[in-house]
């Protein structure tokens, strides 16, 4: 059955055609986790901004302490913008096209290098639908980076097969692909490591590499790390050589996961409990086996070159995610594995084709039962990520000790407008973790807007004393000293805030209306303006602003802010009242 799949381009549709079904209902999905956050960004709403893009740090939000330079993935998001706005059904359709772009290339790969059509076919199938790959799918704001830059990976790569024979002109284009994948994200660093390895331990002189084109990958890796650090004003960050114990024990915990996903997808999820490991532990010595196993055959002389590929493939492609430089956003997650699963494919096809050449039809009942579980397992896990609410349910539901899934779903039924139920959630998140300074954060605010002032300042003392360099917790205590009309407390705690964070526009403006209120309105326009400097698409910040200088007579800089702030939120009652008085005082 399996010798039918020789045509690439009726494989290539199959491909194509069973990722396009399998994910179809993720057409659908909405934003979740940070999606809406990043792609609000105010630098994918004009193409005028794509130069900036190239000088910008990849990051949800400012003040992120990160070291990702990601331009292209920003790119498509510039491009979507002009196409969908903010609607999810672009964004998604577009990730599950590079998804089934990566899995054909994946496909055109293994059929070159191998002239093995099976084995091509086989290896892309159990690419294209293995549960992991549904979250760097699903997650528009994570996993497109990573999908980029595994289609120009794949891409590189085939056109590095094709220069064979002296055609220059291919390698040069691979190069230049190979300097695409690392401006989509920093996992692809390590093929210039996997051409080099390749050519030396490989038998097969189709797959070797000449010795100036590795130079020129590794030349080619130099520049873009200068390049970045000029960005970023550091090559990496959370750098630490040291391999301490509980380093070793965190990458040890780390490739424990990562075998366990790739091997047995069954409970997939997004904030996985990784803590690191005893070096003596049976999960240790796992994973040192497992990596010494790789190690050895990829090594091995009379290795058949699919497997030793792919074990290199794994080793090198596992170094960026290992965590020996830590990774910020979290130690293991499903979309770190999907560069490093084309190698384990590859190693699964031609297991699977080895066992077709003896027992066709154990093999091809054996491929049957893999697609029908790992599809059935792909779909289900689909539809966790429908909304934020299915996602962090799932997480409660699998990392029951993990604070911030009740803490995000207390988010979730806050904006539904079910404080009760939100509270509930607070509550479990800090049964979870004590600690958890914005879970005391969000109750206050609930039991403010509650009119319980006095549950809300408990709420906030709490978290300054959890962390009492927590500038929003004494913001949001002035805040309700200020509805209490006690200004001079309110005063005092605004200041406490700015002291710890002086960009805090909120805080500014705030602080602003209290010496409005007490009319001392030189210092409240000194904090209005510096509000509207720090966010100038706060249309409140503009309104008392403006309000301000009516106050003092300035109608027409008072005007110039109410116009603002309207063509910021044109139903803005207030600054749409003070506009009109505004503008009567000036004729009169």
């Amino acid at each position: 059955m399996l010798q039918i799949i020789t045509d690439r381009k009726i494989a290539s549709a199959i491909i194509f055609i069973t990722i396009l079904l399998l994910f179809s209902s993720s057409l659908w999905n909405e934003f979740v986790w940070d999606d809406q956050s990043l792609l609000k960004k105010d630098i994918f709403t004009d193409w005028k901004n794509i130069g900036t893009i190239f000088t910008v740090a990849d990051t949800v939000n400012p003040g992120d302490n990160v070291s990702y330079y990601r331009p292209l993935a920003y790119i498509t998001f510039l491009f979507d913008y002009q196409l969908w706005e903010l609607n999810p059904f672009g964004y998604n359709l577009e990730n599950i096209l590079l998804h089934a772009l990566v899995a054909i290339l994946f496909y055109l790969l293994i059929s070159k290098v191998f002239n093995d059509n099976v084995l091509a076919f086989l290896s892309s199938m159990l690419f294209a639908i293995h549960p992991a790959v549904t979250e760097p799918v699903n997650f528009i704001a994570g996993g497109r980076n990573t999908i980029l830059c595994a289609a120009f990976l794949m891409g590189s790569l085939l056109l590095l097969v094709y220069s064979k024979g002296g055609k220059w002109k291919w390698s040069v284009f691979s190069v230049i692909v190979y300097s695409l994948s690392l401006l989509s994200k920093e996992q692809a660093i390590t093929l210039p490591l996997f051409l080099l390895f390749m050519t030396i331990l490989s038998k097969s002189e189709e797959v070797k590499v000449k010795g100036y084109l590795i130079t020129g990958f590794f030349a080619t890796t130099i520049v873009y790390l200068f390049f970045r650090a000029q960005i970023l004003g550091v090559v990496t960050s959370q750098f630490d050589i040291f391999l301490s114990h509980e380093k070793l024990g965190l990458i040890a915990s780390c490739l424990v996961g990562y075998f366990r996903i790739m091997l047995f997808p069954l409970k997939l999820n997004i904030e996985y409990m990784t803590v690191p490991l005893p070096l003596l532990s049976f999960n240790s010595i796992a994973a040192a086996g497992g990596m010494i196993a790789l190690i050895y055959f990829s090594t091995k002389r009379n290795m058949a070159e699919p497997l030793r590929i792919s074990c290199i493939w794994l080793v090198l492609s596992f170094l960026p995610i290992s965590n020996i430089i830590a990774i910020p956003s979290a130690p293991v997650a499903d979309r770190y594995i999907y560069i490093p699963l084309l190698g384990m494919c590859l190693a699964a096809g031609y297991l699977l084709k080895s066992l077709h050449a003896k027992k066709q039809t154990l093999a091809t009942s054996l491929f049957i039962v893999l697609m029908v579980t790992l599809g059935t397992l792909t779909h289900a896990r689909n539809n966790v990520w429908e909304n934020e609410e299915s996602l962090w349910m799932d997480v409660v539901k699998k990392s029951p000790a993990k604070a911030v899934g009740y803490f995000n779903l207390g988010v979730i039924y806050e904006k539904k407008g079910a404080p009760d139920r939100a509270i509930k959630q607070y509550r479990l998140a800090l049964q979870k973790d004590p600690n958890y300074v914005s879970a005391y954060t969000n109750l206050g605010i609930i039991y403010h807007l509650q009119g319980l002032t006095d549950k809300a300042l408990e709420q906030f003392r709490t978290a300054i004393q959890r962390e009492p360099d927590f500038a929003k917790g004494y913001y949001n205590i002035g805040r309700v000293f200020q509805s209490r009309g006690s200004l001079n407390q309110a005063i005092e705690y605004y200041l406490l805030a700015l002291s710890f964070k002086p960009d805090y526009a909120e805080a500014h403006n705030n602080l602003g209306a209290v010496y409005k209120s007490q009319n001392l309105i030189d210092k409240a326009i000194e904090h209005f303006q510096t509000s509207v400097k720090l966010n100038p698409k706060s249309a409140n910040s503009h309104n008392n602003l403006g309000a301000a200088y009516m106050s003092k007579g300035r109608m027409d800089e008072a005007i110039k802010h109410f116009q603002i702030a309207l063509a910021i939120d044109p139903n803005h009652a207030k600054a749409i009242m003070n506009l009109r008085f505004a503008t009567s005082l000036k004729a009169y």
